[in-house]
């Protein structure tokens, strides 16, 4: 019991202070008003109930979409890279080792006369280069391939793609490096 409901400040206890007596008539007074407030509201009025579960409603049916797993095209995209990249060195180490026994047989059949045969090296040289300039249209084209491939394929497996294909570009041109001689 509180000292608005009639209590004692004695029976609240010792940390409890008086309530001075104009607090308990405001407190009466707010609490009557209220209460009149309350009885006077006026009550919602019902709103009928609608049944919608009779309604027939057209069905719909989930497209059929391709699934696409994007593990088998990444494994198959770096598959496609390793092959290109390891062509490439194999074609790299056949043109090399051409290169290395035409030179010789070179050396075999000019014989000591070194203006004749820097002449011949001088053409075949001009011949890997016109290669090695076929070889960069192709591997532009290529590139540029890859690159339209990577936006159209999802983002992990362009990320991939990217790499393998960035990786396919330093190992051509190690070959290249190694082709076609320096200056």
């Amino acid at each position: 019991m509180g000292l608005l409901t009639g209590g004692s400040p004695q029976s609240m206890g010792p940390d409890l202070v008086s309530v001075h007596p104009s607090h308990k008539v405001l407190a009466k007074v707010s609490t009557l008003r209220y209460s009149a407030f309350m009885a006077s509201t006026p009550s919602f009025p019902t709103f009928p109930s609608v049944d919608f579960s009779k309604l027939e409603l057209p069905t719909f049916s989930r497209p059929n979409l391709p699934t696409v797993d994007t593990d088998a095209v990444v494994s198959a995209v770096k598959d496609a890279g390793y092959i290109t990249v390891g062509l490439a060195v194999l074609a790299a180490q056949k043109a090399q080792v051409r290169r290395q026994e035409l030179k010789k047989s070179l050396v075999g059949q000019v014989g000591n006369n070194k203006a004749q045969m820097a002449e011949i090296v001088d053409v075949v040289e001009a011949r890997l280069a016109s290669l090695d300039r076929g070889l960069v249209a192709i591997e532009t084209k290529l590139d540029g391939a890859v690159e339209q491939l990577e936006k159209r394929l999802p983002e992990r497996a362009a990320t991939v793609v990217g790499q393998a294909h960035e990786a396919a570009k330093v190992v051509r041109q190690q070959v290249r490096n190694l082709i076609v001689p320096a200056g």
